[in-house]
């Protein structure tokens, strides 16, 4: 008996199918070395621009031929031009063509080119003649090439940014003129508040931002821009919201400032910690020259605003009487002009990024206004920690994103931080909304003057008395 029995069954319908199976893989590969492209692969084809892509048809016999350029998906990243391509061939060769590919929108796609022989060779010579004899190959074959577009160089995002840069340092002018420098060192001196932003900005924000993107992404460069979001400074337009909503101003400021100089240390921290278990071939770029002019962008325009105070008073009242209209107009600009400047988004706009963009800043509201109530600080300042925890500074975000991602993978993640940021002013609209509402459809009593005692109009020295305590009244509410 075979000391190998029974596996000796087995050894032999392995010697017998790998012939077989090494044949099959020969015709594959064949099959589909039949077309190629040059270049192998389009990368980076910006939206508008048109680059023409040779495609090689091998060793073809005898016969007519269509072929089909088609994308992959009906998304319109690209054009294609020509569709079509027929050609005859009377005796085998290698075949060139050529088609246009146009960048549209941005994102991934490929280009298939599927076809094949639509009739057969021709008839054979008579017998006794030689006829063209030709390589064997597949009637029908395809191959697909990766397409990668990219946004546009436009002078109108330049526009934007600068625009929104100069509108905001104006803001932060008038609101220097709103600021007192005694309560700002206080603040700085006892850093309880200061302390209870900070430890919520970055432990509530990055563990939010982490928990939603893997909850409710696949991608990674979603899953990273919605992280790294959560792990951004505060900041933005926190200052602006906490003085319409009637906060600790003093308090909103310095906790901005304190945020950024933390995020030197905290940013990097949680990149390098959980934003591994995101991507592990992407190193993160930290943006610290850009957390740096968040201070300067802040400390400048609000010097200015407390030297106008101190030296100009009257021109800091009227600054700070325009400081409200003229946020509520800032808001508006900001969102109407960022949304037709980034028209691309709504193409790639989900529900579930619209949802994650919304509940991440809530998140932060709802963290910061209960670890305020929880440590008993005052009203003010239990708003000035809510806004401030919940609003992150996305400039931050799309830096990091821009500089650690390949294009146009950096444009698609920095959709994320963008829609966080249209979606933060969301809640807060609407709460101030319904509090201008409530007030005009249910103003507050206005508080009643007390009335001098009768005995005091007996008399002429009674109402000169009565002209002295109102004298004293007025000197009082004055001081």
């Amino acid at each position: 008996m075979c000391p190998l029995w029974p596996l000796h069954l087995v050894l032999m319908y392995l010697m017998a199918l790998i012939p077989l199976w090494m044949a099959c893989c020969g015709a594959a590969s064949a099959a589909a070395s039949a077309i190629h492209f040059d270049p192998a692969k389009v990368e980076q084809l910006m939206e508008g621009n048109t680059t023409s892509v040779r495609v090689e048809f091998a060793d073809l016999a005898p016969g007519e031929y269509q072929f089909r350029v088609d994308p992959l998906d009906d998304s319109g990243q690209v054009t294609v031009e020509p569709r079509d391509i027929v050609f005859r061939l009377d005796q085998p060769e290698d075949v060139w063509r050529a088609f246009n590919l146009t960048g549209a929108h941005l994102g991934y796609t490929s280009v298939r080119v599927s076809g094949g022989r639509v009739s057969p060779p021709a008839a054979p010579s008579p017998a006794g003649s030689a006829s063209p004899a030709g390589p064997a190959v597949p009637e029908s074959g395809e191959a697909e090439l990766a397409v990668s577009v990219v946004r546009s160089n436009r002078r109108l995002d330049k526009i934007f940014a600068y625009s929104v840069a100069t509108l905001v340092s104006l803001t932060y002018v008038n609101m220097g003129c709103t600021l007192d420098l005694a309560v700002i060192k206080q603040s700085l001196l006892r850093p309880v508040g200061p302390a209870i932003g900070v430890i919520t900005q970055y432990l509530v924000m990055p563990l939010a931002g982490f928990g939603l993107a893997m909850a409710f992404f696949s991608d990674p460069g979603l899953q990273l821009g919605l992280f790294l979001t959560g792990c951004s400074p505060g900041g933005g337009a926190s200052n602006i919201w906490t003085y319409l909503f009637n906060g600790n101003i003093n308090l909103s400021v310095t906790m901005t400032f304190v945020s950024a100089l933390v995020a030197f240390g905290a940013v990097p921290a949680w990149a390098y910690s959980l934003g591994r278990f995101i991507t592990d071939d992407t190193s993160v770029v930290i943006p610290y020259r850009n957390i740096l002019t968040i201070l300067v962008s802040l400390l400048v325009p609000c010097g200015i605003g407390l030297l106008i105070n101190r030296f100009l008073p009257k021109v800091a009242d009227i600054m700070r009487r325009a400081l409200k209209p003229w946020s509520v107009i800032l808001f508006i600009f900001i969102v109407a002009f960022g949304i037709y400047t980034n028209m691309y988004i709504w193409r790639l706009l989900t529900w579930k990024l619209v949802l994650v963009s919304a509940v991440l800043p809530i998140i932060g509201f709802l963290g910061g206004g209960l670890a305020a109530w929880a440590t008993g600080r005052s009203l003010e300042d239990a708003i000035a920690i809510s806004i401030e925890t919940g609003i992150q500074n996305t400039g931050v975000t799309i830096f990091m994103l821009k500089f650690s991602l390949p294009e146009p993978s950096s444009d698609l993640s920095i959709v994320v931080p963008i829609v966080v940021a249209t979606m933060t002013p969301v809640p807060l609209f609407a709460l101030l909304v319904l509090r201008r509402l409530r007030t005009c459809l249910c103003p507050p009593p206005a508080p009643e003057k007390a009335a001098p005692p009768a005995h005091l109009h007996d008399s002429e020295s009674g109402r000169h008395l009565v002209g002295a305590v109102d004298d004293d009244v007025s000197m009082s509410a004055t001081v």
